[in-house]
């Protein structure tokens, strides 16, 4: 009976064996902990295997636990991205990137292995955005992509993947350490809109007016398919939104053009500039590397002083020249003037005795006008070189502003004079009003005696031996040739 009982015990054990164990492993719970020696004392031969048994009914619950714990591990895991974990498993979540490598290439497509049994099939238009390439010039079998679940795989086995998407992930990533880098990169822009630009990083992104460089603020269309430098400034990844900032990547890299050229500069270097900025007392000329100087009055030319504006223009192209530096504040003086020779080096050559030029009155004085006949160059027309009439006053004749014809009497360099004048030149009669050497009579237009003079003026060019002495000899002509009492009423 008792061996049946055994049998019958033995079965069941056999037939319940998962119970059994459960059962044992919470009776080996609430059972007191006894000593090993009293405990070893007290058991009879069958339950001193019992625990032996139970040792090893728990090493199989362990065991269970553990298989428990990987499958969960198992259910829960997610694609591991990194490039020693090989292939990703055969779950493809949507939004996951993963490894694939290219096993087969199709007319209009690729097929891929994620590491699994199955392939998948990433048609041209999930590989480029390109249209007129072929598979085989953006895939090779054998070689290894990464590629975006665009839709996780179902029943059958079938995904959406996607190698476009996976690079766009990829730029994005870029995009967002360049933003939290400040890091300057090159955009293409694409277009000009209402607000400013769209330019590419990688990705479309918008460009505020306000944030382009002032040099092309007020013409955007001319920077549409130009490559120019910008700062990421504001990115959301979640709402795709990416603000970049021109003006912005300009100060850095005028800032490290200016340090870097404050390390070569030096005075006498001669550079060409721009017109940036007119005051009163200079124009600020801007020399490239985001360096701005000033040419002060005094500098702009070898003549006299003038208003700024009627030397230089702002956006004139002008060559200055290096007069001093200071690379601490950042002031650099130039000179306009000094990158050209001085005029009175080669005034002799410039102007030989006896030429005749024109110059304009810049002042008059009490014996005589200085008249400039260029840049640097001024000469004396004295009071008795005006006309061959006399004068009384040099204001009788000439004005400020005039402009007057004027021949070369003597060039002294060294001095810095040049002596002018005015007798025998043509091209002042308006000046005078009259034929130079004809005195004119203090009457007024209209009256008698006026219209006598006319008429003796006209009759006497008849006769040549008349006209010619008035003109070359007016000294020895009378007064009263010119009077009216040789005339009958």
């Amino acid at each position: 009976m008792v061996d049946m009982d055994k049998h019958v015990g033995t079965e069941t054990t056999g037939e319940t064996d998962g119970l059994f164990e459960v059962k044992n492993l919470l009776a080996a719970v609430e059972q007191p902990i006894v000593p090993a020696a009293h405990a070893a004392e007290e058991k009879t031969p069958e339950e001193a295997a019992a625990p032996k048994k139970a040792e090893t009914e728990t090493e199989q619950a362990e065991v269970a636990g553990d298989e428990t714990k990987v499958s969960e591990l198992e259910a829960a895991l997610v694609a591991d991205l990194s490039p020693k974990a090989g292939y990703a498993p055969r779950l493809l979540r949507r939004g996951d990137v993963i490894d694939v490598s290219v096993v087969k290439l199709e007319r209009d497509g690729i097929m891929v292995n994620a590491g699994g049994k199955g392939d998948y099939y990433i048609p041209l238009n999930r590989l480029t955005m390109r249209t007129d390439v072929a598979v085989g010039e953006i895939a090779h079998v054998g070689e290894t992509m990464k590629v975006a679940v665009v839709k996780e795989e179902d029943e059958q086995g079938t995904a959406v993947l996607s190698k476009l998407k996976a690079d766009q992930e990829e730029v994005w990533t870029d995009v967002e350490k360049y933003f939290e880098e400040q890091t300057i990169v090159t955009a293409k822009v694409t277009k000009a809109i209402k607000g400013g630009l769209l330019v590419d990083i990688g990705v479309p992104c918008f460009l505020p007016q306000s944030q382009v460089a002032s040099d092309y603020r007020n013409n955007l269309p001319s920077l549409v398919g130009q490559d120019i430098p910008v700062k990421v400034t504001e990115f959301d990844k979640r709402l795709r939104r990416i603000i970049a900032s021109h003006r912005a990547a300009m100060q850095v890299i005028r800032q490290k053009q200016k340090k870097e050229f404050f390390t070569k500069i030096q005075p006498g270097d001669i550079y060409e500039g721009t017109v940036n900025g007119i005051a009163e007392f200079g124009a600020f000329v801007d020399i490239g590397y985001g360096v701005e100087g000033l040419v002060h009055l005094s500098e702009l030319t070898y003549g006299r002083r003038r208003p700024v504006e009627e030397i230089v223009q702002k956006k004139d192209k002008v060559k200055v020249k290096v007069l001093k530096v200071d690379p601490e504040t950042g002031k650099v003086s130039l000179s306009i003037k000094q990158t050209k020779p001085h005029p009175w080096e080669t005034i002799e050559e410039d102007y030989p005795v006896g030429m005749i030029l024109q110059g304009a009155v810049i002042r008059i004085l009490t014996f005589g006008a200085i008249i400039e006949l260029s840049e640097g160059v001024t000469g004396l027309l004295h009071i008795s070189q005006i006309s061959n009439d006399k004068i009384r006053k040099v204001e009788d004749v000439l004005n400020v502003g005039d402009v007057v014809k004027v021949r070369v009497l003597e060039v002294l360099k060294e001095e810095r004079k040049v002596k002018l004048s005015m007798k025998g030149v043509e091209g002042n009669e308006n000046l005078f009003g009259r034929e130079p050497g004809r005195e004119t009579p203090p009457v007024e237009t209209g009256s008698d005696m006026h219209a006598t003079y006319n008429a003796v003026v006209e009759t006497k060019p008849v006769e040549p031996e008349v006209v010619e002495p008035e003109v070359v000899k007016p000294e020895v002509v009378e007064p009263e040739v010119v009077k009216p009492k040789p005339v009958e009423p």
